[in-house]
């Protein structure tokens, strides 16, 4: 069962679940992304975040900084937030953006996830990224073709590159200004995933580094694949979430 609950969400599934999983997306991604994880992960209600320029918010400029995202995501969602417990999920940059919201979240309101996922990303200080915003067209799709960024029939669709390029332009100046501000310590697990072959994984310690990034525990999650392994791998990713958090409550 889905439902529709507000511009950030687009739709939850598994509505009936006492924990919420809030998903965000990678850079040029939406909350689309996250679609099939509700058939795949059965014992949680999945939130996908919808960022500005996306469908419905196509019209909404993207936000000046990861930070300012975050916090107006948490400051407008903060009704759906605490109506459960919830896990924050984020892949690539959208880990950055996880990490910023149990930030806010913690300072703001005084509320943590009861953990935190990041998927193929290095730590919030470690966090650098190539300058992608200024690549013309001809560069940012000989970028698409490279890296399998996002299916290779949008391309051939000239009104939805036009849509695509201007998100993921946006995006990637958000998280190439990306500064993180301080090594803020949360208090709710961090566990870290990446997939084997993933070309942008290529020194292990600033993944470890997540562990600076929380008093409790820690722990990495390896998966056949690449930078995008998490879109093959959603029931492999769904056992391990629910492995941690099992674990998380059994220690409550």
């Amino acid at each position: 069962m889905e439902k529709i609950v507000n511009k950030w969400i687009a739709h939850e599934s598994n509505i009936d679940k006492k924990i919420n999983l809030f998903c965000f997306p990678h850079a040029g991604g939406c909350a689309a992304n996250y679609a099939k994880f509700g058939k795949e992960i059965e014992n949680m209600s999945i939130m996908p975040v919808q960022y500005p320029m996306r469908e419905k918010r196509i019209r909404e400029k993207m936000s000046k900084s990861i930070q300012e995202l975050a916090q107006d995501f948490v400051n407008e969602s903060i009704d759906i937030i605490n109506e459960k417990e919830f896990c924050l999920l984020g892949h690539c940059s959208g880990s950055i953006v996880a990490y910023e919201v149990a930030k806010y979240m913690k300072k703001q309101y005084g509320i943590e996830p009861k953990v935190l996922f990041v998927s193929s990303c290095y730590a919030p200080k470690d966090y650098t990224v190539p300058k992608l915003s200024d690549l013309n067209d001809e560069e940012l799709l000989k970028m698409i073709k490279e890296t399998g960024f996002v299916s290779l029939e949008l391309l051939e669709n000239p009104i939805m590159f036009e849509y695509f390029k201007n998100i993921a332009r946006a995006d990637f100046l958000l998280q190439e200004n990306y500064v993180c501000s301080n090594n803020f310590v949360l208090q709710t697990p961090i566990v870290a995933m990446y997939g084997l072959d993933d070309n942008n994984i290529l020194n292990r310690e600033y993944i470890d580094n997540w562990k600076k990034y929380t008093s409790s525990l820690f722990s990495t999650e390896v998966f056949e694949g690449n930078h995008f392994y998490l879109e093959s791998k959603i029931k492999e990713v769904g056992v391990v979430i629910e492995k941690y958090l099992k674990m998380e409550l059994e220690n409550e």
